[in-house]
């Protein structure tokens, strides 16, 4: 029974109990050690059949040897005199056939051996496989039972919190019965004095009694009389104060209301007088670029802004509900571009390292960026790239991926950026959407990159290749035209307007569209968060180059003269050896990366002290995962929002204004509306709906695709985004769910359109409909397959899911199939995905619960 202790009232509380042990993870480990212990027999098993077959196999080769030596006695002619040599080739073949016959004896004999020790592994092999089910068996017992007694205690302690406040209630009726007989002792008492005192003596104190009544009441008569008129008198004096204290409050609001219209007046005359300052300083800095000076201007301007406004509350409209950013809306030159913002660079910190490689130490300076950036833009320029023209960057990351970038921005060309991970016909897909007239492949991805541009008559004249590696001698290479050294052609100056970049994401639902992003938008998306974070030395490129976000964080780097040390991927020991050489103050992640830090042992073997932040977008992160990151290294879990059509730039923490499970706040020039999702109204804050932006960083539109656009806009210029969450009363966004239909499997958009169009290409598949599954081990979201099968198919989900993997990237393969009746589709036969997630969400409780 657990101990009670006294407290004020009289009431019991319960001491806490301790918690049972928790044992899931020793459960866990132990299975992964018997499905090792299995794996590894199996493994020797294969080996051990393996050389069997060889031994057979050399034994058929002798037996082959001696038939040809039997072949060729048989065939000597039969001359005259050469007896002596036949019957050399006589004892000759006897020899051979005796030692053959030894050898056949000793394999045979070592067949036999290994047969033997064959089956016995594979009895031992039998034996560990029924072991480890039998102990699987026995822990699944367990665990079943350890959690059906944290039920049974849960219970008991139910039981007892109730037993106690039954005690505790009587209790107290105890003492109140003792006052009550306490107080009828006194009664009794008061009785018996009374009782003892004669008749007379209590008339004569009754007569006096009732005399000192009869003079009390004239008293009271006198004093109601004098009352009344007091009450009267007061009355009037209370409407004469009433009048007076109303007439003052009146006055006082009104000299409240002009003191906040001086102040508004004074504070918005200040912020015009010093935005127009700023960007007046901003457009010096872009006519007469020689001034570097102007550039420290601009950001001490920027930093007096930020000092003024750092405690400036949200704000948002009674009317339409918009919220916007607690920072002060900077002015974005008409002419932005970040090409110019470079070219300062270049004059006054040229040497410092733009891009360093983290893998073999090469750097590019910013005076060698812009060398190269302009030499490739003349040879693509003279090989008949002209403005407007879409040119596929199909590359991993290395430090050539943003001098390309740079390149066709300034020749006025459009880059669109595709997954290395893309196979032919995917990267073919986004030709052909893109209406690309060239491709930049990575060496490595070369022969992906031609068969693509075969499929869509594009020459191998406009297939051109960066970095080392794969066979791409038959191509045209940037360094070739690098060394070409054309002068720099005649180009008119960069439209703020035009599109530099064509991303392509799935929007809210549906296959993968362009996302046209213009200059002054990728401009804003490297001005706008350089604004919220300080200056560091360098900082980690290593979020695939092709995503929105790593692209806004090569242009936060350039933007703020910083150094970015670039990987060509997630390989644990690289990315600790680079965050621990070059102190690396803030690292950008991916989610699951960000599990990786808060769990894997190797992290230990690092000094990361240098990292304090670790910056996070894609998918939200608990709670739990943030404070485990906290605890072991120190390192402060920063998540953000943003997605493509928005060029990354949604809301952001930083270490002095985050909240735990919070995507942060509203970046400056940034507005966000929460749409009811029933009847289409602005929220309030704290009341969950679709999130709307607004913001200099918005897309243009969806490339040859006007109703998707038109579809994705509102009337007054929000961009749906398809996530649901809310905004509370401080500013912070909180993303709870997803409207939109798409699955983020490890980062990565996976559109169900595009992997129902592939599983229904099997020919014993009659329909299918795609969804977010969910992966127990790691928490994260899997693409799931609801499959209806032709009938009389036998057709099994691992085959199925080989059939997929075979035809699209790794990251869009399903990774688990259902197969059912039949799909819900609308009227009109559209599949009704809702319904499907709905149906696939219960599960996922259901299992949980189980759990």
């Amino acid at each position: 029974m657990p101990s009670r202790e006294r407290q004020g009232g009289g009431r019991a509380v319960l001491s806490p109990r301790p918690e049972p042990r928790k044992t899931d993870a020793v459960v866990v480990m132990a299975q992964e050690a018997l499905a090792s212990a299995a794996l590894g027999w199996q493994e020797r098993a294969e080996r051990l059949a393996e050389s069997k077959a060889r031994l057979k196999n050399r034994l058929a080769e002798v037996e082959e040897a001696h038939r040809k030596s039997l072949t060729v006695v048989k065939n000597v002619p039969a001359l005259p005199n050469n007896h002596v040599f036949t019957k050399q080739l006589v004892d000759e073949n006897h020899a051979l056939r005796q030692e053959t016959r030894a050898l056949q004896r000793r394999l045979m004999q070592q067949v036999k051996v290994l047969e033997a020790r064959y089956q016995l592994l594979e009895e031992k092999a039998r034996a560990k496989t029924t072991l480890y089910r039998e102990t699987t068996s026995r822990l699944e017992e367990v665990t079943t039972q350890l959690f059906e007694a944290k039920q049974q205690l849960a219970a008991q302690t139910e039981k007892l919190q109730v037993y106690s406040d039954q005690t505790a209630q009587l209790d107290d009726l105890q003492q109140d019965l003792h006052l009550l007989r306490s107080e009828n002792m006194k009664l009794n008492e008061t009785i018996a004095v009374l009782s003892s005192r004669p008749f007379d003596a209590l008339s004569k104190d009754l007569q006096k009694k009732n005399l000192w009544i009869s003079q009390l009441e004239e008293e009271k008569r006198v004093l109601e009389e004098d009352r009344a008129r007091f009450q009267t008198d007061c009355l009037a004096t209370r409407r004469t104060n009433d009048k007076l204290r109303h007439r003052v409050e009146a006055m006082t609001d009104e000299v409240k209301n002009l003191a906040n219209e001086l102040s508004r007046a004074k504070a918005e005359c200040e912020q015009k007088a010093m935005e127009k300052e700023v960007a007046q300083l901003q457009l010096r800095f872009y006519t007469a670029p020689g001034d570097y000076r102007v550039m420290s201007s601009v950001g001490k301007a920027i930093k007096d802004m930020k000092k003024q406004q750092q405690a400036k509350p949200i704000a948002s409209s009674k009317n339409s509900m918009i919220f916007t950013s607690r920072h002060p809306t900077l002015p974005i030159p008409d002419n932005a571009a970040i090409w110019y913002v470079v070219e300062q660079h270049a004059r006054h910190i040229g040497d410092k390292p733009a891009f360093v490689c983290g893998v073999t130490g090469r750097t590019i300076s910013y005076a060698q960026l812009l060398r190269m950036a302009k030499k490739i833009c003349a040879g693509l320029a003279a090989n008949g790239l002209q403005k407007g023209d879409i040119v596929i960057l199909h590359s991993m990351n290395c430090i050539e991926y943003p001098v390309i970038f740079l390149a066709l921005n300034r020749l006025g060309a459009i880059c669109s950026q595709s997954s290395p991970q893309f196979t032919a016909r995917e990267l073919a897909d986004q030709i052909e959407a893109a209406q690309a007239v060239a491709v930049i492949s990575h060496k490595k991805f070369a022969a992906v990159a031609m068969k693509a541009a075969t499929m869509h008559d594009i020459s191998s004249d406009q297939v051109y290749t960066i970095g080392d590696g794969g066979d791409s001698s038959f191509l045209q290479t940037i360094e070739h035209l690098i060394e070409m050294d054309l002068p720099f052609p005649d180009l008119p100056p960069i439209d703020p307007n035009q599109v530099v970049t064509l991303p392509f994401s799935s929007g809210t639902t549906g296959r993968p569209k362009g996302v046209e992003l213009t200059a002054r938008a990728m401009f804003a998306a490297g001005m706008i968060p350089a604004y919220t974070v300080e200056k560091m030395d360098y900082l980690l490129g290593m979020l695939p180059f092709f995503h929105i976000m790593a692209t806004l964080i090569f242009h936060i780097s350039l933007y703020m003269g910083m150094s970015m040390v670039v990987l060509p991927g997630f390989q644990p020991n690289t990315l600790l050896h680079t965050a621990a050489k070059y102190k690396i103050k803030r690292l950008h992640l991916a989610p699951p990366l960000i599990k990786f830090l808060a769990k894997h042992p190797l992290v230990d073997k690092y000094d990361l002290s240098a990292t304090t932040q670790a910056s996070s977008g894609g998918a939200p992160l608990g709670k739990e995962l943030e404070q485990a990151v906290l605890k072991r290294l120190n390192v402060q879990v920063l998540q953000s929002y943003g997605m493509t059509e928005i060029a990354g730039v949604g809301t952001h923490s930083s270490i002095t204004c985050h909240r735990e499970g919070s995507s942060g706040t509203l970046y400056p020039n940034v507005e966000l509306k929460v749409k009811c999702l029933e009847t289409g109204a602005d929220l309030p804050p704290n009341m969950h709906g679709e999130l709307l932006f607004r913001g200099p960083t918005i897309m243009k539109g969806y490339f040859n695709n006007p109703e998707a656009t038109r579809e994705s806009f509102t009337k007054d210029g929000f961009l749906l985004t398809g996530d649901i969450g809310y905004i509370d009363d401080d500013g912070f966004v909180f993303i709870v769910d997803r409207l939109k239909e798409l699955i983020k499997y490890k980062g990565h958009q996976v559109a169900p359109a595009e992997v129902e169009d592939v599983v229904n290409s099997h020919p014993q598949v009659a329909d299918s409909g795609c969804v977010r599954g969910h992966d127990p081990m790691t928490g994260e979201e899997i693409p799931k397959a609801y499959v209806v099968l032709e009938d009389g198919s036998s057709l099994t989900a691992d085959e199925l899911m080989e059939y997929v993997a075979a035809k699209v990237t790794g990251y869009k393969c399903v990774r688990e199939v259902e197969f059912v009746d039949s799909i819900p589709k609308s009227l009109s036969g559209k599949i009704l995905r809702r319904v499907l997630q709905m149906r696939e969400n219960e599960k996922i409780r259901a299992s949980r619960s189980r759990l």
